[in-house]
This record gives structure tokens, sequence and C-alpha cells, in this order.
């Protein structure tokens, strides 16, 4: 169960509300972690930048702060599947390469499904995601560029509200086995 409580609720109601929980023989637990996944939320639906181009060899595109600039397109044969792979490179305003990204446009071999693996690259304050859609001529593609901002404090958030569950949950058994 999850209780959402206002920003501005006293901490005596809230402590009677936890009281009156524990009467009703459940457990509660408060986490914390709740701080960094609302920050990464609302960072990542607020900040976020998004641009579909037509891009192929040699052309670039500034999206934010960055410059996305695709720079070619190579063929990758797997087991399962067959791809157009693009190497797209991430570069600040002073043109220095931040990251490469690796977006696929993969064909499956046993049933000819078209399906994309986007290029990721995880940051701390951001996240860059480069897509590739359909062909659009012999060399050009129809790219998707993202930049998402905090998206890794939502994991963050998540992790601590799992690990504070753990303990809490640790230390109530520890409680039960010595009364």
């Amino acid at each position: 169960m999850v209780i959402f409580i206002k920003q501005n609720t006293k901490e005596e109601r809230i402590q009677e509300l936890l009281q009156w929980i524990e009467s009703q023989n459940l457990r509660t637990h408060v986490s914390t972690g709740d701080f960094s996944t609302v920050i990464g939320v609302i960072g990542d639906t607020q900040y976020s930048q998004e641009a579909v181009v037509r891009m192929g060899p040699g052309q670039g595109r500034p999206l934010g702060d960055v410059i996305f600039v695709y720079e070619e397109t190579r063929k990758v044969d797997t087991n399962a599947f067959f791809a157009d792979e693009g190497k797209v490179l991430v570069l600040n305003k002073n043109e220095d390469v931040i990251d490469e990204l690796h977006p696929q446009r993969q064909t499956y071999k046993s049933n000819g499904m078209e399906m994309t693996a986007a290029g990721i690259s995880h940051g701390f304050f951001r996240d860059f995601y480069v897509s590739m859609g359909n062909r659009l001529s012999s060399d050009e593609f129809l790219v998707r560029l993202s930049i998402r901002p905090l998206v890794s404090w939502i994991w963050i958030g998540g992790l601590i509200m799992l690990l504070s569950a753990v303990f809490s949950s640790a230390w109530r058994r520890k409680e039960w086995s010595q009364s």
C-alpha cells in the first residue's frame, strides 16, 4: 500500500496515521528516496529536448547545447539479424567529441521484422538517445535525437526506496526475533 501525504501535513498528524496503520497489524515504512525520483521525473518531463530529422553521413544537427553529427553508416550481420548501424558523434559547442553513439535499424532473419535499437549514452545529469527510423534515401535515415536530463535520478531514487524497504524489513525482523 502506498499513501501520499500533502506537503504541509503536520508531523503529529503523520505520526497518528502511522500509529493507526500499525494498530491494524500492518507494517509501515517512510522512504526518502522519493525526493530524487521526483527531481528526476520533473527534470525529464520539463527539460527534455527532442528532434526528428533527416540525417546521413556528414550531416549535423544542434540540439540544446550539443551538436549531433551523423558520421557514417555501416552494415552489421549477426546470427539473428542484419542491420544498418549509424555512428553519431555528440559534440559540445567547441566541437569536441563528448560521446559516440551507435543506433541500429535491424531486420530479423527469421521473420523479416524491422526493429530499432537506440544508441544511448547515460550520464548523471543527462542521457543522450539516438534512434534510426526508416531509410529515406540510399544514405539517409529518419533519426530521432533526444536529450533527457536527470533520468538517472529516477533510477537512483527507486534504488534508495528499494534499499530502505529491505533495511526496514530486516530491522523489523530483528525486533520481532528479540521480543
